[in-house]
């Protein structure tokens, strides 16, 4: 899918625009399943202002945040990440992620390696998460 410049220009304003204006919804997040897995407890949003859908793809932007004031060894508390997602194949790919400082995309900008499979296309995951979020952007089940 080729993407004019103006196109491009919206989605790099959608990434950076101040998540403090949007309408977040919460996604579940099993605090058992965290533990069980050894995770740090996050609490993951999307950004339903931003979702826009074209057919069965639909891109919006997520804020995960560290719960109960935790950081990561490099000093992150929040991302703010944009996804692209296939409501028809039920898959998704990250196209950009930025770590902060502080919860809420706020706070100084933390560089981090890019993620080995940014920008490819994933599996839905088969999660409590991952069906929450298809019922969200796909509501009509395609």
């Amino acid at each position: 899918m080729k993407l004019l410049p103006s196109s491009l220009i919206s989605l790099f304003l959608m990434a950076i625009s101040p998540p403090v204006f949007s309408e977040w919804s919460k996604l579940a997040n099993p605090i058992s399943q965290a533990k069980q897995q050894g995770e740090q407890l996050k609490e993951q949003f999307i950004d339903m202002d931003t979702v826009k859908q074209t057919g069965p793809m639909a891109i919006y932007r997520q804020v995960m945040i560290l719960s109960q004031g935790a950081r990561t060894p490099q000093g992150v508390m929040s991302s703010l990440s944009l996804y692209e997602y296939d409501c028809m194949n039920t898959k998704l790919r990250i196209i950009n992620t930025t770590s902060f400082t502080e919860e809420w995309a706020k706070g100084e900008i933390v560089t981090l390696p890019p993620a080995p499979h940014l920008r490819e296309w994933g599996n839905l995951p088969r999660t409590v998460l991952g069906k929450q979020t298809f019922d969200m952007l796909c509501p009509s089940g395609k």
